[in-house]
């Protein structure tokens, strides 16, 4: 998958430490983007980092809680807060 190799190559080559999702035009998100996000979680876990998300609709609310990602990573209000890093 395109965004996967995309992030994992931006944070090996980078020091990034923090990734955050924007699921605003995300309307539908099955097991393939579940594990991209887990796998993204357990990356920037190795290098000390955090994963984050805003954005996201009362339906992936439900999915991103039904899976465990909501207790993992950091989910913002809007757009501003997650690059302050208010949550």
């Amino acid at each position: 998958m395109r965004i996967r190799e995309a992030v994992d190559t931006a944070v090996m080559a980078g020091d990034i430490r923090r990734i955050i999702f924007d699921f605003s035009h995300v309307g539908f998100m099955d097991s393939s983007g579940i594990g991209t996000i887990m796998g993204r979680y357990k990356l920037m876990q190795a290098v000390g980092g955090s994963v984050g998300a805003f954005g996201i609709s009362n339906q992936l609310d439900k999915i991103i809680s039904m899976s465990g990602i909501k207790k993992i990573i950091t989910i913002y209000q809007n757009e501003q807060d997650a690059a302050r890093g208010v949550s």
